[in-house]
């Protein structure tokens, strides 16, 4: 069986599974590979989605998620505009990502491009479950006191 070391960036999307389950502290102790979503990604590291601007990190979830569906077509800057009409200049997202118009907070919006998602919490055995069965899961953490997410 091949092993995969995980890159720096998708542990950071794989440590909130950890920290939203009970018995949390336990769980940070176990190693999770996805491997159906790892195997989208091989060969060289410079050709895989990463975040394209500090506040996307929505889009990159959402655009390595349809990804591992086969889906490359929805980009960041793509999603970026899907979420934010309506703007004069940048026309696009993929001009100027950096643009305030377009480097902005948001949640991935599967359904927007024919996915179906699952809204709330999943249990931990709901988790396992999906990991199991190499499915994809978002991730969202919404900070209550000083507000935002990630």
């Amino acid at each position: 069986m091949k092993t995969h070391r995980l890159p720096p960036y998708l542990v950071f999307l794989l440590l909130p599974f950890f920290l939203l389950s009970d018995g949390w502290a336990q769980n940070l102790l176990k190693v999770v590979q996805i491997e159906s979503v790892l195997e989208q990604f091989s060969g060289d590291e410079s050709t895989w989605p990463h975040q394209q601007t500090d506040r996307w990190c929505w889009a990159a979830s959402a655009e390595i998620i349809m990804s591992s569906y086969g889906q490359t077509a929805w980009k960041q800057c793509i999603q970026a505009d899907d979420a934010f009409p309506n703007k004069s200049l940048p026309r696009t997202c993929c001009d100027d990502p950096e643009n305030v118009l377009c480097n902005r907070s948001n949640w991935p919006q599967f359904e927007y491009y024919g996915f179906q998602s699952t809204p709330g919490t999943l249990t931990w055995d709901q988790l396992k479950i999906q990991v199991d069965h190499r499915q994809p899961v978002a991730v969202a953490v919404g900070f209550k006191q000083r507000g935002g997410g990630h």
